[in-house]
Order: structure tokens, then C-alpha cells, then sequence
């Protein structure tokens, strides 16, 4: 793991620790009042507890999440760049030089995510939370020089990336009373899986070799957005329209046999998307 990867995480362990304490229900006093509580009932046995109705903690917890912050729902599309052209080297042969022709792909992306309400910074209301998205396939495309003579495959493969991120959101008020603008970065790991490696002839005596297989990498990722909200979209509801960059890291395929001696990397992928918000 290189040095910076290690400072991003240490980073998002940092955001992740202040979202938990911005998370913690009791005081120090109410802390004190419930260890006294466990002392006083440890000492009398005979006791009565109250019986607590099914579910109820589970839905008390809810309203008090929903109270003190906000789930939010993201949709949205995205463009990416990603692929890299590279040698592939060979046991006993000069190796493969695989060329990217198409490296920009784009589709749908899904968010879910939880946000904790934070102590205002001048004109700025301040928010923490986590943030997850599904970035759906796309695809990378190009052609393989074989033995530095003849150019007689074409191969693609997929990326598909997970990404969840310790997220910290401020919001300003514009001159319009339910217009706010709002600006968010995020830092943590993206799960990118690689995957549906193929290869094409283009040529009628030319074989496939089918050399790589996919796998899933942890990367470090990062992540920034602005957006304008929209107060009371339907009902308490409030929606946000905006963009969104992300750096997705760098992933690679794994060599299918011994007779490869590196791996196909995909490069450090990007991703611009248009993303709308449902915050409750």
C-alpha cells in the first residue's frame, strides 16, 4: 500500500470517528444516570420490568436518526474514463502490446447514504455522514499488437464500482428563502471489480487467447460535489440537483496462466456524473 493511500485512510477513519461521536445519544450525565440504573437493579432482584412492545427500539432509534439528521437518495448518470495501453509481456516471446481505442463509457449510478446534522461554521450548516454508490458497468475497448508485428485482436472488458465514502456537506443560504447552495467532498475505499475480459479475431486465422481474468481491488477513492437545493419537494422532503466528480483509483485484471508475467491494468479511472438528491 503506497504512502498516500495510507494518509487517505487514516483520513477517512478521521471522518468516519466524527460522525460516530456526532452520533453518540447520551450526555455524560445521562451516562452517569444510566450506570446508576444498572447498579440499582443489580441490587434489587425482585425488580418489575415494564414489558417493551415489539419493534420499538428499532422504531425510536429511526425518529431519532430522522430527528437529528437525514437519509438521503441519489439517481443520477455519469461519464467515466478509464483504460490504459501497456505491454503485456510473455514468457519466451517479445509479448502483446495492448492499445486503448475507446476509453470514455457512461451509465446510471444509485446512492444511499445517512447524514448527521454538525455545529454551523460561520454562514455554513454543516453535516456528516456516509455515502455509498453503485456505479453500474461500463466498458473499455481496444486492439492487441501481437509480437510487434500484426494488430489482430480486439479485446474489451467491464469496471463496475462500489464506492462508499465519509462525507462532510455545508450549505449556504442564496438570496431566495428555499433556495440553498450546497458543497460536499468525501474521502474512502471504492470495491472496483473488473470483469467479462474478451477478446475478438480480426483476422480469420487468428485465435483467441483470453489471457486475463477479472477480480475485485480496494482502492482508494475520493469524491466532490455542489448542488442546489430545493426546499419542501414534496412535503418535508427536499430535493437537489447537481454534479458530482469522482476519482475511482486503479484496478487490473489478473494473468489467466504462468506464461504472463504482468497483470492488465485499467488505469486510474475518473467519472463526472449529474446527480438528483431526495433528502428526508
Amino acid at each position: 500500500m503506497s504512502e498516500w493511500t495510507r494518509v487517505g485512510f487514516c483520513i477517512f477513519g478521521c471522518l468516519i470517528s466524527q460522525w460516530a461521536q456526532a452520533h453518540k445519544p447520551l450526555s455524560a450525565s445521562d451516562g452517569a444516570a444510566f450506570h446508576g440504573l444498572v447498579h440499582q437493579a443489580n441490587q434489587e432482584k425482585t425488580m418489575a420490568i415494564p414489558p417493551v412492545a415489539s419493534g420499538t427500539p428499532a422504531v425510536n432509534l429511526l425518529k431519532h436518526a430522522l430527528a437529528h439528521g437525514h437519509g438521503i437518495l441519489q439517481l443520477g448518470g455519469f461519464w467515466s474514463k478509464q483504460g490504459q495501453s501497456q505491454q503485456v509481456n510473455i514468457n519466451g516471446l517479445i509479448g502483446d502490446y495492448f492499445n486503448v481505442t475507446k476509453s470514455q463509457s457512461g451509465n446510471f449510478l444509485l446512492g444511499l447514504g445517512y447524514l448527521k446534522d454538525g455545529k454551523d461554521i460561520k454562514r455554513a450548516k454543516m453535516q456528516y455522514g456516509l455515502n455509498w454508490f453503485y456505479l453500474s458497468p461500463t466498458s473499455v475497448k481496444g486492439t492487441v499488437l501481437q509480437e510487434a508485428s500484426f494488430t489482430n485482436l480486439a479485446y474489451s472488458y467491464h469496471l463496475t464500482h462500489y464506492p462508499l465514502y465519509a462525507i462532510a456537506k455545508s450549505t449556504f443560504q442564496t438570496r431566495f428563502p428555499d433556495k440553498e447552495v450546497t458543497l460536499d467532498v468525501g474521502i474512502g475505499p471504492n470495491f472496483m471489480t473488473t470483469s467479462q475480459f474478451k477478446e475478438t479475431s480480426l483476422g480469420a486465422n487468428t485465435l483467441q487467447d483470453g489471457i486475463f481474468s477479472g477480480t475485485t481491488t480496494t482502492t482508494l477513492s475520493a469524491t466532490a460535489g455542489i448542488s442546489l437545493k430545493c426546499g419542501h419537494f414534496v412535503g418535508p422532503t427536499q430535493a437537489e440537483l447537481g454534479y458530482r466528480f469522482f476519482y475511482l483509483g486503479q484496478g487490473h485484471f489478473n494473468p489467466s496462466n504462468n506464461q504472463i508475467l504482468n497483470k492488465l491494468s485499467t488505469g486510474a479511472a475518473f467519472a463526472n456524473a449529474l446527480v438528483f438528491t431526495l433528502s428526508i
